[in-house]
């Protein structure tokens, strides 16, 4: 039997009648008309996914990496299924309680593929998905989860301890927990803005101070997980823009303090990109009013593969610093002559205003994105 939805679909079709071994073929909306279907894509999204499949054909016969599209995306950006219904029915398939993988689980996949062996390290309230995504990757010698918390210094230690004893080394470390935020200082919750900060530049700080003693051994690689909002820094994600500023500039003084040991210390400044965080701020009224669903202009979202493969490419070549895309390296490397003109430009008229009014105390409006980072009186992460 065989089975094709989509382009897939035709293909399945054609299989079934030429293979007189098959007994059954199931297609789902299959892709019959190429010349039906073109006419159906916007003929500058058309042009744009024509001049990708050339270059990807180009780089094949140079022996370069695949160039890759997204599956589906909002109308007007570059992907294959582009309708109004593509993006939130293609979302819609993704079964209740589960989410897009991680970026972490993206670059896990492709760092397996390259022959690492790898320690994946999540809180307990996913340890079940996070054993899911080792046991995907390989036997528990190439890959396994462990539980930690970047906000319990001992919690880390014990699980880079235990990777480290299980793998023998450890080579490279990569710092991603990360959490966003949406209010501004006047009506954010103090418990709100000392959580982000505890996550996202806390959290690289632990990560890093429980690894170096076995990555110094290795004369190995620390990464932090930062962004593009260490230089770029919105309204409404004070918390979040320093913290990314934070890490940037930590990870520039911990490089300085371990060069000498032979040990690298980089960080990763992606733009916007699909995510599961990206989906919590345009669920939300104040984000989805700042950034517009990020499908044009200056805040535009790159493809996730592209952030996945040039993180990886920094990381084999031990980079000080990942921007993605290569482009926004003006950005990173003179952020104080081309700040003004991105305030002026980013956000015209009322649009911070109306999202300010917009604004949640707890950070979020939308109740399922404020509970997935809710934290009780006694500090504990619940859901």
């Amino acid at each position: 039997m065989v089975w094709g939805t989509s382009f897939s679909g035709g293909h399945a079709i054609v299989t079934a009648a030429r293979d007189s071994r098959i007994a059954a073929a199931i297609s789902q909306c299959p892709f019959t008309d190429g010349i039906a279907s073109s006419t159906a894509v916007a003929p500058l999204t058309s042009a744009k996914l024509t001049a990708l499949a050339l270059r990807d054909t180009i780089g094949d016969m140079l022996g370069r990496e695949p160039v890759r599209v997204p599956a589906y995306g909002p109308p007007g950006s570059t992907a294959l299924m582009t309708a109004p219904d593509a993006e939130p029915g293609s979302l819609a398939l993704i079964p209740e309680g589960r989410r897009f993988p991680k970026q972490i689980a993206a670059l896990a996949r492709e760092l397996r593929h390259r022959g690492a062996n790898l320690a994946l390290l999540d809180l307990d309230l996913d340890l079940d998905r996070v054993r899911e995504q080792a046991a995907s990757l390989g036997p528990d010698t190439a890959a396994r989860g462990w539980v930690a918390d970047v906000r319990d210094l001992d919690s880390l230690r014990a699980a880079i301890d235990s990777a480290a004893l299980h793998f023998g080394r450890v080579d490279i470390v990569i710092a991603n927990a990360g959490l966003p935020v949406m209010a501004p200082l006047e009506t954010l919750e103090p418990e709100a803005f000392e959580r982000i900060i505890d996550v996202n530049l806390n959290g690289v700080w632990r990560t890093f101070r429980a690894a170096l003693p076995h990555v110094r051994t290795r004369r190995g690689y620390l990464l932090a997980i930062s962004s593009m909002a260490a230089f770029v820094h919105s309204p409404l994600q004070g918390p979040y823009t320093a913290s990314k500023a934070g890490a940037w500039a930590l990870c520039d003084s911990t490089r300085l303090e371990v060069r000498h040991l032979g040990v690298g210390v980089g960080s990763a400044h992606p733009t916007f990109f699909r995510t599961p965080m990206m989906d919590d701020v345009h669920a939300d009224p104040a984000g989805n009013t700042l950034w517009g669903g990020n499908s044009k202009g200056l805040w535009k979202m790159v493809p996730f593969e592209m952030v996945v493969g040039e993180i990886v490419a920094g990381i084999e070549r031990r980079a000080a610093q990942i921007v993605v895309p290569r482009s926004n390296a003006l950005f990173a490397r003179i952020p104080g002559l081309i700040r003004p003109i991105v305030d002026r430009i980013g956000f015209r008229g009322n649009t911070i205003p109306y999202a300010i009014a917009q604004a949640s105390g707890t950070g979020w409006n939308h109740p399922e994105s404020a509970d997935r980072v809710a934290i009780t009186h006694e500090g504990e992460l619940t859901r």
